[in-house]
């Protein structure tokens, strides 16, 4: 749920701060996710296969974050050629 808001930005009108706030949202989810699958469990972890979840919630945010920070450097390059002339 933590990533729509971002992907509806990024979909409509991409800018520099919405990369940022990608990239931190997914960088607290690779930090928090394993730290509630020690806990109680999270997304229905316990009952759905807690090991194939387990992987999900580290790979997906992790490509969540190589991918906002792609954008970030790609949207960084576009405004120095957009300024340089």
């Amino acid at each position: 749920m933590a990533c729509l808001p971002c992907a509806m930005h990024l979909a409509l009108l991409p800018r520099r701060r919405t990369w940022v706030q990608t990239a931190a949202v997914s960088a607290a989810m690779l930090v928090a996710h394993p730290v509630l699958l020690d806990g109680a469990g999270h997304h229905g972890a316990a009952h759905t296969g807690g090991a194939v979840v387990g992987v999900a919630m580290v790979v997906v945010p992790a490509s969540v974050l190589v991918l906002a920070l792609s954008g970030l450097g790609l949207e960084v390059v576009r405004h120095a050629r957009a300024t340089a002339g």
